[in-house]
């Protein structure tokens, strides 16, 4: 046999070889999707940014807006302004003991 040259096995041996260098390079792909990291794999075109951080554990109050700018009211004018807000935590959020100040 020279350098290079090629080796013909019989069809029953190469079909066993060939049978396992394909379980192999499953087995190879399959353990390197494993190590892929998260942030590699993109799923079609869109880009939706870092994903949110995980909810707190519990109750947690978030406000649309932490202050209002009641302008120039005069004296003894009614004057009327929503809060809006939302529970971004796990559990359930009581609001008790409500004063106006």
């Amino acid at each position: 046999m020279a350098d290079g040259a090629f080796v013909d096995l019989p069809a029953r041996e190469a079909e066993t070889l060939k049978d396992a260098i394909s379980w192999w390079l499953v087995l190879l792909l399959a353990l390197s999707i494993g190590q892929t990291p998260i942030a590699a794999v993109q799923l079609g075109g869109d880009d939706l940014g870092p994903p949110p951080p995980p909810a707190e554990v519990g109750a947690r109050i978030s406000f649309d807006e932490l202050s209002h700018d009641w302008g120039t009211v005069l004296q003894g004018t009614k004057v009327l302004h929503t809060y809006r807000f939302r529970n971004t935590g796990t559990a359930v959020l009581r609001i008790t003991n409500v004063k106006p100040g």
